[in-house]
């Protein structure tokens, strides 16, 4: 009977699926989808992310209300970090070579700001009752999906894994709702409180 209530009292409110990240900044978008370019020549298997939909997460809080999603979004706003600018290197698998269900390139050269800034957003968001992340961090931006289960070890990553694709930035710290569709995932800023009209 508590969860009937508790999914009725839900019911009247909305809820998206939001995560914090970095967005790859338009202006090195296509720099990053040159140099990833050879990659996707050489490994079959995978729907690319589009480069319009790289991040890389920060934090992911799961489905919650539309409105507590929007004061996440400012609060987070309110801490106005600024930038990365990052060195992307090397090609990785979740949750491994041989099951392969996601591609993606390692972020480096942010340790000692990443630590810093998932302090700040971790702290921001423990006062609005998420729970902390229990996971390790390994900062990185998806490139791909699995379009099945290969089911055996990608041998074709090994040149790639410690590859240096180059330097670039990552626009500042936004809320975003990941939304499915026909099209596959849209992720949508959330726009702050405080800015919206």
């Amino acid at each position: 009977m508590t969860r009937q209530n508790r999914n009725s009292t839900n019911s009247c409110r909305p809820s998206i699926r939001t995560f914090c990240a970095f967005a790859v900044s338009p202006q090195n978008q296509s720099d990053l989808d040159q140099a990833l370019s050879p990659i996707r020549q050489e490994v079959s298997g995978f729907h690319w992310v589009p480069p319009e939909r790289w991040h890389m997460t920060a934090q992911f809080f799961g489905d919650i209300p539309l409105d507590t999603a929007h004061s996440l979004a400012t609060a987070l706003a309110a801490l106005a970090l600024p930038p990365l600018d990052v060195q992307v290197q090397g090609i990785g698998t979740f949750p491994s070579n041989k099951k392969p269900h996601v591609l993606w390139v390692g972020v480096q050269g942010v340790d000692e700001e990443l630590t810093a800034i998932a302090a700040q957003i971790h702290e921001v968001s423990r006062t609005m009752g998420f729970p902390a992340e229990k996971r390790s961090y390994r900062p990185h931006i998806t490139i791909g999906r699995a379009a099945r289960n290969t089911g055996s070890p990608l041998p074709s990553f090994e040149p790639w894994s410690d590859k240096t694709l180059g330097r670039y930035t990552l626009e500042p710290l936004t809320v975003f709702q990941s939304h499915q569709n026909s099209s596959g995932l849209q992720y949508i800023p959330l726009i702050p409180s405080n800015k919206r009209k």
